[in-house]
């Protein structure tokens, strides 16, 4: 082989190290996007089975055993728990707003732990809604109630990304506004 063709050779190879290091790093940082997809898919899901569980119980403790009120006042000012519940033990909760300053560590096996924490506040009565509670009490009581959900997971990007990285989580917050009707 003459010189020409050894640096041809030499181009080639260069070429060909080049084009398999950028397909194994796209490889690479598909594998970290689709980890972090396969999360951020948990923790949405993690965040809707809560709005349902709340959803499916009174809307408010004055409301528990099919008791009907007709003005806002008969609410109960104090979101959270009441009497006989546990705190950040859902199964004890009889009514929406138990779930006000709910804090729990979640395991999706094999997935990852996840970090829930959710508030509940009054809204008010005419636009823009806005929220009118303070976290645990209320003066002004309405027959809206909005769930602010967050789901943070326990793991970081270096972790999913194996090594150096953006530093920090993803964390999900999602909203939901219950309302009481007769």
């Amino acid at each position: 082989m003459n010189t020409g063709q050894t640096l041809l050779v030499v181009c080639a190879m260069v070429l060909l190290a080049t084009t398999v290091l950028t397909v194994n790093g796209n490889n690479l940082n598909q594998g970290v996007i689709l980890r972090q997809t396969e999360i951020g898919m948990y923790a949405v899901g993690l965040a809707t089975s809560y709005f349902e569980k709340a959803s499916n119980l009174d809307f408010d403790n004055a409301t528990v055993g099919n008791n009907q009120i007709f003005a806002s006042s008969e609410l109960s000012t104090v979101l959270g728990i009441e009497g006989g519940e546990i705190a950040n033990k859902d199964s004890t909760f009889n009514d929406f707003d138990d779930y006000n300053g709910f804090d729990r560590i979640d395991s999706v096996s094999q997935v990852d732990l996840f970090h829930v924490v959710a508030t509940v506040s009054y809204l008010a009565k005419t636009a823009p809604y806005a929220k009118v509670a303070t976290p645990y009490t209320s003066a002004t009581t309405s027959f809206y109630k909005q769930m602010d959900i967050m789901v943070i997971p326990t793991v970081s990007r270096q972790g999913i990304t194996g090594g150096a990285g953006t530093s920090g989580v993803d964390t999900i917050k999602l909203s939901y506004i219950y309302s009481y009707y007769q």
